[in-house]
């Protein structure tokens, strides 16, 4: 369970970082995607990912939840940058072939 009165040091960059996430994701999603391209759907992708994990990284830093269970935050950053590399694997693909 996540303990909202427990503030860490970091409880400010994760309420800054967690609402530039929000704001990026809203902006790139409204930003009218051509689904037809193949380097559209790939930069989408990899942004997407990157931000979902810069919000479950804010999500745990402004709760202070990351400091008592680190592993599923540390868990949950990997997998959203891994599958922000495939996407940009993709993206070069698709760019230089």
């Amino acid at each position: 369970m996540m303990n909202f009165e427990y503030r860490s040091p970091r409880t400010p960059l994760g309420l800054f970082v967690g609402a530039w996430a929000i704001w990026s994701l809203y902006a790139i999603w409204t930003s009218g995607i051509d689904w037809q391209s193949g380097g559209a759907i790939a930069t989408v992708g990899g942004f997407t990912a990157v931000c979902l994990g810069c919000l479950v990284w804010a999500i745990g830093a402004t709760t202070g939840d990351s400091l008592e269970r680190p592993i599923p935050y540390r868990r949950l950053m990997q997998l959203f940058g891994g599958l922000g590399i495939l996407f940009l694997g993709g993206l070069a693909l698709v760019v230089f072939l």
